[in-house]
């Protein structure tokens, strides 16, 4: 049911802790949490270089050097201090290292696997005890595409990266009781300083392996700071979604008593990733056109709104993807995939599997570009700007599907509220007939409601991209459903 007069109560903003915050992932997600109002403490081996940061808002900058005991100890301590608690742990601190395994020098891979694994681990280690005390907390580990699968001259760094991944598995399994959430984000292509500073090479090249690691390594030193992943987007995505999990929650996501009982005997040996089918486009079709297959198309929103197949369900593969599909999916149906590139098979495959989907009846090789080769047919997903949906006012059915807890904070007027995860459920209290628009955090939410609206026969559907937070960025009224109640 809509939720339009319901109340929760008031909480206050979550308190943020983020390691390596000098630059990239760090630097960006630490200014926009700190551009939100939240507390946050920034940290850095040089608090020098965040200087700026303290004066953005509520942060504390602490000196943190994550191979050091002492400085973690006192990290949390006056974080406790100053802040009451810890909500969100962010392990970003990280390097890289490119050699090819016997070019690589001992000191450095140790150095190496003492900030990306060990530091994580001790911070880990020092901010659960607070969490568990107050059964909550968020736990963000960067990772990377390196942790799913490897690439020459980065052998070792992948190895740090695997052993990210394999502890972030275990440790939301433990976690769980003690209702602490943990996420891995595994970024690939983003505009940070990864190939720059942050990663130091071997002094040894050997000539037998120049057309391996050695041309891996030229390559990925010459794209650094040109890569095609804006940084500060994705960081927008990290927040909305540990907003998300951290917020008053809605009904328990279908897929916890699923997991519940698969943690419980232990997960299916597959013994590799399930195989996955690539399909030419007319196989691909005839795969659709089967009803006991699921259409998941995982590019992200824009490129989704721009043409995509008919009866798809938008999830983008990023971290995010494993939960929804966890939310919406049925996991014994199997699921035809559709990618952004062939070359994302395995790492899409991988969040799906953390919630449980292992049936795939394939995917579409070439993706979007081959469909549309083939001359079959598409369909689109509007996108309608903030501007636009305040010219509309009432002659537009607005709809948001943030959680409960967002949009009783403050919502755009006029709009009705269905929480993503009960979509299916209230399609009926709709009118299939009114133009909609959809709207969440930053468009993410938003692009999977729509294509829920579209497979239910919703004509005219539009997407709001940058969505709430483009709303309050241009300065328009905002509904604060709390202080509606209380006057």
């Amino acid at each position: 049911m809509t939720t339009k007069n319901r109340q929760s109560a008031t909480t206050e903003k979550p308190v943020w802790f983020i390691t390596g915050c000098s630059t990239g992932f760090g630097r960006e997600l630490a200014k926009h949490v700190l551009e939100c109002g939240y507390r946050v403490v920034v940290t850095a081996r040089h608090p020098a270089e965040v200087k700026d940061l303290a004066a953005q808002g509520k942060a504390l900058v602490l000196k943190l050097d994550v191979t050091n005991q002492g400085q973690i100890n006192a990290a949390i301590k006056a974080a406790e201090k100053n802040f009451g608690r810890i909500d969100v742990l962010v392990n970003n601190a990280g390097i890289g290292y490119f050699a090819a395994v016997e070019e690589s020098e001992e000191k450095e891979v140790r150095r190496m696997f003492e900030i990306n694994v060990f530091g994580l681990s001790r911070i880990i280690q020092a901010v659960l005890p607070g969490m568990r005390k107050r059964r909550q907390g968020f736990i963000v580990n960067f990772s990377s595409i390196g942790g799913l699968r490897s690439f020459p001259s980065v052998g070792y760094y992948n190895a740090t990266k695997f052993a990210v991944e394999g502890l972030s598995e275990a440790l939301w399994q433990e976690v769980e009781p003690p209702a602490i959430k943990v996420m891995l984000l595994e970024p690939s292509g983003f505009r940070t300083d990864w190939a720059g500073r942050s990663a130091n090479e071997s002094k040894r090249q050997i000539a037998d392996y120049a057309a391996t690691a050695g041309a891996c390594r030229k390559e990925v030193r010459a794209i650094s700071g040109k890569q095609p992943g804006d940084p500060v987007r994705a960081v927008q995505e990290v927040k909305s979604f540990t907003d998300y999990a951290l917020s008053t929650a809605p009904p328990a996501p279908t897929y916890y008593p699923r997991m519940k009982k698969l943690n419980a005997k232990g997960p299916e040996v597959l013994g590799n990733l399930p195989p996955v089918r690539g399909l030419p486009p007319k196989f691909f079709q005839e795969a659709t056109e089967d009803k006991r297959n699921v259409l998941i198309d995982t590019r992200m929103m824009l490129a989704f709104g721009g043409g995509h197949i008919k009866g798809a369900l938008s999830i983008g593969a990023s971290p995010m993807l494993s939960i929804w599909a966890g939310w919406l999916l049925d996991p014994t149906k199997p699921n035809l995939l559709v990618l952004e590139s062939d070359e994302q098979l395995n790492e899409a495959v991988r969040l799906f599997l953390r919630t449980g989907y292992t049936k795939f009846a394939g995917y579409l090789v070439g993706g979007m570009r081959s469909w549309d080769n083939a001359g079959l047919p598409l369909v689109a997903v509007g996108q309608m700007t903030v501007q636009e949906i305040k010219q509309a006012g009432k002659k537009l059915q607005l709809l948001d599907v943030r959680s409960r807890d967002e949009w009783n904070k403050g919502h755009i007027p006029n709009a009705s509220h269905v929480f993503l995860g009960e979509l299916h459920a209230n399609l009926g209290e709709l009118d299939q007939s009114k133009p909609t628009a959809v709207y969440c955090d930053s468009g993410y939410r938003a692009s999977i409601a729509t294509s829920i609206l579209k497979q239910a026969g919703f004509a005219s559907v539009y997407n709001v991209p940058e969505s709430w937070q483009a709303w309050k960025k241009a300065g328009f009224p905002v509904e604060m459903e709390l202080k509606k109640e209380t006057k």
